[in-house]
């Protein structure tokens, strides 16, 4: 099930969520390139029975997976199944299948990660289990590399393995009393705390320590009623520094598995610290996006805005540059089965070094960014057929 089928296809089926940007987007591709519609498949319906994806795969036709998106049902099923997987890890909070079942759409509630995750996982095993016995089914990305994209500390220990440049880890961190012991062990001040299995920097604390203060940046609201502590996504960074609170929520993404590394400078320009979103197709970096942020996180909804990439390529030499290219190439390889990825690269302040953050399964939501006069969606779909020549 290669990603470079020797015969241009004759059908798409998207597994995704109808109505979500990225499958909008994907259509609207395929209808400029003349090409038919996907047959989209819907999440929901899928986990509730897996037959109406595999029922309607005809011979030749390309699979493309497709995040699930924000959707409570889809939400719901996934925790549900997630609620009776076994752990090959020590255990995390879960949500018995009546309280899945009495979720109510209470916007940026924070549900537990790794119970989500096991859900996904199951679903995306399923999916080899059934496509092992349907070799005439082209894969635009694996189901496997999928799971390990989605989980960070499983991702991170893979490039460290193959010589990628990534920022050093503190290991595995059950609570904030392992966090500080670690910490002060390796003259560690500042480090990154990332769910293992979260996305669009939900959860995400940027900790400081200097002496007995703290400061913690983060995505996380605390919410207390009633005696009840929850956690909420916001927009808004939140700054926490107080012990307790630090506590709170350092041991709320800890008991959900956690990446804990070591908070690496970025480098900055206009008073803006930034990262790029490198989306590789077929191996090579294509459409890059710069992030620019005057907070520790710059995913554009946080409120981070677009840089220019010129300006960035100036200010960096050129062997920098190609070093850059040079290691998502290389985290590209690592995962041979998916035609795309979204990499996300920092930039140290000298411009002369670099590190890979993350690898995401479903990083090419890049709206209005071109690369050879395509979008990331229409270079896919082209990079699938074997007469696509493109180049940047």
């Amino acid at each position: 099930m290669s990603p470079s089928p020797s015969e241009p296809p004759t059908r798409f089926v998207m597994l995704g969520t109808p109505g979500d940007r990225r499958v909008t987007f994907f259509q609207q591709a395929l209808r400029n390139l003349n090409l038919p519609l996907a047959q989209v498949v819907a999440w929901a319906d899928f986990l509730s029975d897996s037959s109406p994806l595999f029922r309607g795969i005809e011979a030749g036709a390309v699979l493309r997976i497709e995040s699930p998106g924000r959707n409570l049902e889809v939400d719901r099923a996934l925790l549900s199944a997630g609620a009776s997987e076994d752990d090959d890890e020590e255990e995390s909070l879960r949500l018995t299948r009546e309280e899945v079942s009495a979720l109510v759409l209470d916007r940026g509630r924070i549900f537990p990660y790794r119970q989500w995750f096991l859900g996904f996982r199951s679903a995306l095993r399923r999916i080899v289990r059934e496509l092992h016995v349907r070799r005439t089914v082209t894969l635009m990305n694996s189901p496997s590399e999928i799971e390990v994209m989605f989980d960070k500390r499983r991702s991170h220990a893979l490039l460290a393995h193959h010589g990628i440049p990534v920022p050093a880890s503190l290991g595995v961190i059950r609570n904030v009393e392992e966090l500080f012991s670690k910490m002060q062990r390796r003259h560690c001040p500042r480090v990154f705390i990332k769910p293992a299995h979260g996305s669009s920097a939900s959860s995400v604390i940027a900790l400081a320590q200097n002496g007995p203060r703290l400061l913690a940046k983060t995505t996380m609201e605390i919410v207390r009623h009633n005696g009840e502590t929850q956690f909420y996504n916001s927009r808004k960074i939140r700054q926490y520094t107080r012990l307790e609170d630090v506590t709170e929520i350092v041991n709320a993404v800890c008991r959900e598995r956690a990446q804990v590394e070591e908070w690496v400078p970025k480098a900055g320009i206009a008073d803006h610290t930034f990262d790029l979103r490198i989306v590789t197709i077929a191996g090579q970096p294509r459409h890059t996006v710069v992030r620019l942020s005057k907070a520790p996180m710059t995913n554009l909804h946080l409120g981070a805005h677009r840089g220019n990439v010129q300006e960035v390529r100036n200010r960096m030499p050129e062997a920098a540059w190609s070093a850059v290219e040079q290691s998502c190439r290389r985290t590209a390889s690592v995962f041979p089965g998916s035609l795309y990825a979204g990499i996300d690269v920092l930039v140290t302040p000298s411009f002369c070094s670099h590190a890979i953050c993350e690898v995401n399964a479903f990083g090419d939501l890049l709206p209005d960014v071109l690369c050879g006069g395509m979008d990331t969606y229409t270079m896919e779909i082209r990079a699938m057929c074997p007469t696509a020549g493109v180049s940047c």
